[in-house]
């Protein structure tokens, strides 16, 4: 899946201008991890986003660079088999990649479907625990706080600060609505290849990132 979607980007990427349009978008995100122990937690994203347009093609390319909180929320158990209910924030720059196709739907409408793979670098993050914030090499909290003195017990120095995947996703585009640019929804859906932990204190095994997106956009075009 990898190879036929980075092959397909590579393929299409010459069909665009040199010069694409720059965006700024903002939103909502919803994360978990594909196992049974942990739920949904909300975050956010914002950033900028370079569309590469071809006016006499109907494909498109898009760029974003994006600051991001994602994470999950916990409800498993320690080798111990005592119950851990936490929520996990991470914090980090998202890049995602996309190929698409505009396709007009009325005089000031397009839906414009999309896929593409991206790559996640975390920065910082922190464990919630009953209002304790928890911090490793690995989720490292700003204020430094650390109300454990030996955190390796608890496996929070096997998170992984790196992801990377596909996505899927459409842009609903409202044309020339304001005199400067495009508005446009986005919605998009990331798969993570990753392993998020590789700890034996907790288990998670295979837990990989599952996040969605909603944001709103403007693309300048004058």
């Amino acid at each position: 899946m990898i190879k036929i979607l980075f092959s397909l980007i590579i393929a299409v990427l010459p069909l665009f201008q040199v010069v694409g349009q720059i965006a700024v978008h903002a939103g909502a995100t919803f994360t978990k991890w594909n196992c049974e122990q942990t739920d949904f937690r909300s975050g956010f994203v914002a950033g900028v986003a370079w569309h590469l347009q071809n006016e006499s093609s109907p494909l498109f390319g898009q760029v974003n660079l994006d600051f991001t909180q994602k994470g999950a929320n916990l409800n498993t158990h320690d080798e111990h088999g005592d119950i851990i209910k936490m929520g996990v924030n991470t914090y980090l720059v998202h890049v995602p990649v996309f190929v698409g196709y505009k396709i007009p739907i009325f005089n000031h409408m397009q839906i414009n479907p999309k896929v593409g793979l991206y790559a996640d670098y975390g920065l910082w993050g922190k464990i919630s625990d009953k209002g304790y914030s928890l911090r490793s090499d690995i989720l490292i909290e700003k204020d430094g706080k650390n109300p454990y003195s030996d955190l390796s017990q608890y496996g929070y120095s096997d998170f992984s600060r790196f992801d990377a995947g596909y996505n899927v996703g459409a842009n609903f585009v409202f044309p020339n609505w304001l005199p400067a640019g495009d508005m446009y929804i986005e919605l998009n859906g990331f798969f993570g290849f990753m392993d998020m932990y590789d700890g034996d204190s907790w288990k998670l095994e295979g837990a990989k990132n599952r996040s969605f997106q909603v944001s709103f956009g403007f693309v300048f075009n004058k």
